[in-house]
Parts: C-alpha cells; sequence; structure tokens
C-alpha cells in the first residue's frame, strides 16, 4: 500500500489562515482589554479581562462588533460626554 502525497500548498494556506484568525484575535483581545480599562463602567459590570476572553475565545470579529456595539455605537446608552 502505497502513501498518498500531501498536498503541502493546501497544508500551508490552512495554517495561514489560522494564523491570521489567532493574530487577529490576539490583537483584538488587547485593544479591547486597553480600551475597556479607561471606560468608567462596562456592560453588565463586566471587567475588561473577561471581554478580552470572550475575544480569544469566541472570535474576533464577533466580540469586536458587539463591543463596539454595546459601548460606542448610537444604540449604546452612554451620553456624548462620556464617549471621550
Amino acid at each position: 500500500m502505497e502513501a498518498q502525497p500531501v498536498d503541502l500548498t493546501f497544508t500551508f494556506f490552512i495554517y495561514i489562515y489560522y494564523i491570521g484568525w489567532a493574530t487577529l484575535g490576539l490583537f483584538g483581545a488587547i485593544w479591547i482589554y486597553k480600551d475597556a480599562s479607561k471606560l468608567p463602567v462596562l456592560f453588565l459590570n463586566s471587567k475588561p479581562i473577561w471581554w478580552s476572553a470572550a475575544c480569544l475565545l469566541l472570535g474576533a470579529i464577533w466580540v469586536i462588533l458587539t463591543y463596539w456595539l454595546i459601548h460606542y455605537s448610537s444604540i449604546s446608552n452612554r451620553s456624548v460626554n462620556e464617549k471621550t
């Protein structure tokens, strides 16, 4: 029985894909932690470390979007003066 040849190009792109998502998650978690530490009150009085952990574990794009919607978008309940 002969071994099947491995397509290294496909494997390389799979590694690049996952490394890219991990990098985005890491930078997103750092950005959220720094930004959340500056805010006076977070959603449900959560700590910044929980937002960072969620960014790493649940997916950077969705957590960053949710964080922005809750804390900075026009649906946020913060006044304009607090957004400085």
